[in-house]
């Protein structure tokens, strides 16, 4: 427009007639033919990696998705993932510039990526968009940041309209070190009305390839309130069991006081299990001697359980205190949510 201003006087009536002869009616938007019509592929990828820095990583992936999915629905995503078609996309330059990675370098083989990714916590978008998230969705997203090899923290917030089996790129993770499947945000009650969709059936084979990886980083894990209320399956019974031996057998030392032998186990002499195996407790099914914020070990005498979030926490954490009154236990954040009433 200020070039058009500042052309001689004979150009610009130069370029009026020819703008008057190529469209009649200077009111009506002139049509374009086909081959001039713009793509959203058009977008330039430093464009795409400009917009992507404003986003958080759950939207960073979803978007990725949206650039580089095929044009038919996400309904058939593993099966065209099997077939290696829609995982072809995953090397374009698009979604290396979604995914803030150096398309100089084979995509599988970028150290970023790693580095990018190995944290997917899904309380970073919009609950209402988590909500809606389907199995479909959270597949798609897992395989765009090759989670198996590079994700090491998993938390599912909000996510309460999956089944599962959106989880299967993750049968072989060996760096997952971190599954948060209670579906709720950091101290908040697991218990959600209604019922989430996810299911045993789905879920509990998917964490057990997990476990049974010959090299397996896994160190904590948080199951849906689901499976752990009163008469679980036994499917459940069998994977909490099985979970626990996995825990015993790799072992560990309190990482604050250095204790091996103290209350470790449900070998030694207080009988108490890795991951809780009485179903009558509140915590069954959760894990001991383990803190979900930094996902280190610790000794009975370092960690202890919340008994609103049901999630345990090292003193240096997130400390627990103790009501006088009726000697109920929470954390600092659940007190302050919800007082006891003593």
């Amino acid at each position: 427009i200020h070039q058009h201003q500042h052309l001689p006087k004979q150009q610009t009536s130069a370029m009026n007639m020819d703008m008057s002869t190529t469209n009649p009616n200077p009111n009506k938007r002139q049509r374009l033919s086909p081959c001039n019509h713009l793509h959203i592929n058009d977008i330039p990828d430093e464009a795409l990696s400009v917009v992507a820095k404003f986003l958080l990583k759950p939207s960073q992936a979803i978007f990725a998705v949206a650039m580089t999915a095929p044009s038919n629905s996400l309904r058939d995503f593993p099966k065209q993932e099997e077939e290696g078609g829609w995982h072809n996309n995953l090397s374009s330059a698009a979604c290396q510039a979604i995914l803030s990675l150096n398309p100089t370098v084979p995509l599988l083989q970028n150290k970023r990526r790693s580095e990018n990714w190995a944290t997917l916590d899904f309380a970073d978008i919009d609950s209402s968009l988590a909500r809606r998230l389907s199995d479909d969705d959270v597949y798609a997203i897992l395989i765009c940041i090759d989670a198996a090899r590079n994700l090491k923290t998993l938390k599912l917030t909000g996510c309460v309209n999956i089944t599962g089996s959106g989880l299967k790129p993750l049968c072989s993770a060996s760096v997952l070190k971190q599954v948060d499947l209670s579906l709720v945000g950091k101290h908040e009650s697991p218990n959600i009305s209604p019922p989430p969709r996810m299911t045993e059936d789905v879920t509990i084979p998917i964490l057990e390839g997990i476990i049974n990886t010959g090299s397996s980083s896994l160190m904590q894990l948080q199951l849906p309130k689901k499976f752990r209320q009163s008469e679980p399956s036994q499917l459940v019974n069998d994977f909490v069991s099985k979970y626990d031996s996995f825990l015993e057998y790799r072992g560990g030392a309190c990482t604050k006081c250095n204790c091996e032998e103290a209350y470790w186990g449900n070998e030694n002499i207080n009988g108490i299990a890795w991951f809780t195996d009485d179903e009558k407790s509140q915590f069954y099914g959760c894990q001991n001697f383990t803190c979900y914020e930094c996902t280190e070990h610790f000794c009975i005498d370092c960690v202890r359980q919340c008994m609103d979030c049901e999630k345990a926490y090292c003193a240096d954490c997130v400390p627990i205190l103790e009501c006088e009154s009726c000697c109920k236990e929470k954390c600092r954040e659940c007190w302050a949510k919800h007082n006891c009433g003593c």
